[in-house]
């Protein structure tokens, strides 16, 4: 579905392939995407948290700025977490290419440690996630929760939210008003 997620997105967006199957993998996928880019921290955010104010992410990133071994949660009301973000030591271009190697497999390493069992998306994620990272060697800290959307229960719940304020998600809003008999009336 690459060509039709590009098309959504733009062509200022990078698609990444994830190449194994699962969270974890995807997760994995991401934050060494963002190594081998040249950065020194990534944050992934969860596809099924709509609305989530900037806010929220400008917080995560403050959290990525104070050092080399910080990691960020940022936890859903159901015991899962709507975004994840991690930093780690900067590698200057200029590296040798087997040192960058080297220290791209300790880092894809310490990654999958943090989310083996972690990405499961069941109501003990967040709990998970935070224990694997701090398993392997990050320091973790939280932002506010903010609900991912997996029931209708959910759904109902962001309505809510948004029908206070929307304008992080205007076209979500506009649509929950006008669906709101069928999201109310389940």
């Amino acid at each position: 579905d690459v060509d039709a997620v590009v098309r959504i997105v733009g062509p200022a967006w990078t698609p990444i392939i994830q190449t194994k199957p699962g969270l974890a993998a995807a997760l994995v996928d991401v934050f060494l995407a963002a190594f081998d880019s040249g950065a020194d921290r990534a944050l992934a955010v969860a596809g099924d948290a709509p609305g989530l104010p900037p806010s929220r992410i400008e917080a995560a990133m403050a959290v990525l700025a104070r050092g080399p071994h910080g990691a960020v949660l940022g936890p859903a009301e159901d015991g899962g977490y709507h975004l994840v973000g991690a930093r780690w030591r900067q590698v200057p271009r200029a590296t040798p290419g087997p040192i960058r190697r080297r220290l791209r497999r300790s880092l894809a390493g310490r990654l999958r440690r943090a989310f083996t069992g972690s990405a499961s998306g069941d109501s003990t994620a967040f709990d998970a996630a935070r224990r694997g990272l701090e398993s392997a060697g990050w320091e973790v800290a939280t932002v506010e929760s903010w609900p991912d959307i997996d029931t209708l229960s959910d759904l109902r719940g962001l309505a809510l939210l948004l029908d206070r304020d929307g304008r992080w998600a205007p076209r979500t809003a506009e649509w929950l008003r006008r669906n709101r008999a069928s999201v109310e009336g389940g």
